[in-house]
């Protein structure tokens, strides 16, 4: 049904005149850094967190099994960037730039005559690792010199107002809800009015809590640093209506909404990210809005690398490299799935990676529908049935040995693939020490 309906589309467009009139004319790519789908509102999460999130995800597609195929920064971006995992691209430590060779997203889009602009909070996702590639216009805003980060959003929005009738392409890359969860008690009290420590007297310790090294929170602290995320999600979500409406009468506007990564706040004894992969960790927004795209749900197989490939096929742009990730586009078109058929791409497998190390081996995971394989640095392998757990607290290996040994077969191969990475290729980079000790990466 949903293919037929895809059919109509295409020859509709096309008996309309030329197909590249159906094409985006703007192309909004947003990023809020580590975010966990399921604390937004859209995604179930509680409280007045995330409206605009909400509202975006109410007038477009909302895919509500997305994920992320790495858990810090830097390899998600440039994943994100050129549509391959890490173990194809190579980016794995902090001592790796984007490689020249591969076509960044913001170059695909200035090469078919887009203007292109990137507006960066994260030293991670800036022109120090490459990424700046492909941008006419950039500008990184640190949180310890030059370009203060409270400047991105008029920034964004004069250039929006420059080029309000040409095509262009923006990468918007919002640095919060990352740690520190640094928002004012107000913002704290209006979300947990009832919280112990609302009052902001713990908030330099606990706003950077996961830098603190196998913390052991009493539940009030635990509660507040949860709250603190949650205002710093809510922060970014008021900067992105503030864009948002400055484009509301833009027909023509594409719009992505996604996260690098999720954000550990508790559970499975774990806060922050980057090693562990877990939903929390890894299970990201992905939503889309714009022409074409009927609102609606999409229960599937979705990942950041098939960001580059489905923005590439709404603009009529060609790939100038291979790609890991699947164009979404064709679903997009269609009608929503019903939620009472197979889910769609059910079956392709979504494979994750937590951080390189040198010398040491990183957990690896891979989802096939609804049944999660991780792969721990020890080599012990664990299978939930995401349906059934969606915490992921029971292993069911012994349930499914067949699934469970297909999932470890492609668990290991990637883990074979990417052996040696984080020693391959290195080189210093400048980086201010001061930068990465403000985002809770150096103590």
């Amino acid at each position: 049904m949903r293919g037929a309906a895809l059919t109509c589309l295409v020859a509709l467009l096309a008996a309309c005149g030329d197909p590249a009139a159906a094409r985006p004319q703007r192309v909004l790519l947003v990023v809020l850094d580590t975010t966990h789908a399921a604390q937004l509102g859209c995604y179930g999460g509680e409280g007045d967190v995330s409206p605009h999130v909400d509202a975006l995800a109410a007038r477009g597609r909302r895919f509500s099994h997305a994920r992320s195929n790495n858990t810090w920064t830097l390899p998600s971006t440039v994943s994100l960037l050129t549509g391959q995992l890490q173990e194809t691209h190579g980016v794995v430590s902090n001592h790796h730039r984007a490689p020249e060779h591969l076509t960044l997203l913001p170059e695909l889009f200035a090469q078919a005559g887009y203007q292109t602009a990137g507006f960066v909070q994260m030293v991670y996702a800036s022109a120090v690792y490459g990424l700046e590639r492909g941008f006419e216009h950039y500008r990184y805003y640190s949180m310890t010199a030059g370009d203060h980060p409270s400047r991105m959003g008029a920034d964004v929005g004069a250039w929006i107002d420059a080029h309000r009738d040409e095509r262009w392409f923006a990468y918007v890359h919002w640095r919060q809800p990352h740690s520190p969860y640094d928002v004012n008690p107000q913002a704290q009290r209006r979300l947990a009015p009832d919280c112990p420590l609302a009052d902001g007297r713990r908030d330099a310790q606990l706003s950077q809590a996961d830098s603190i090294p196998q913390p052991e929170f009493t539940p009030d602290e635990a509660a507040h640093v949860q709250h603190l995320y949650a205002a710093n999600i809510a922060n970014a979500d008021r900067s992105l209506g503030e864009l948002l409406r400055r484009l509301s009468d833009d027909d023509s506007l594409l719009v992505v909404l996604t996260s690098d990564h999720g954000e550990a706040l508790g559970q499975h004894g774990v806060w922050g990210h980057g090693y562990r992969l877990e939903a929390e960790c890894v299970d990201i927004p992905l939503i889309v809005a714009g022409p074409g795209i009927a609102p609606g749900v999409d229960g599937g197989a979705a990942c950041s690398v098939d960001v580059l490939p489905t923005l590439a096929a709404a603009a009529g742009l060609p790939l100038a490299h291979g790609v890991d990730g699947r164009s979404l586009l064709p679903r997009l078109l269609a009608p929503p799935p019903d939620p009472r058929e197979p889910a769609p791409d059910d079956e392709r497998p979504i494979a994750m990676s937590g951080r390189y190390i040198a010398g040491r081996v990183p957990n690896q995971a891979v989802v096939v529908g609804h049944f999660k394989l991780i792969l721990d640095y020890l080599g012990e392998s664990r299978l939930y049935d995401l349906e059934a757990d969606p915490s992921e607290r029971i292993d069911v290996s012994a349930q499914h040995p067949e699934l469970a040994r297909r999932l470890l077969a492609l668990a290991s191969a990637r883990r074979s693939q990417g052996a040696g990475l984080a020693e391959t290729g290195t080189s210093e980079i400048d980086v201010r020490e001061e930068e990465l000790r403000a985002l809770g990466y150096l103590r």
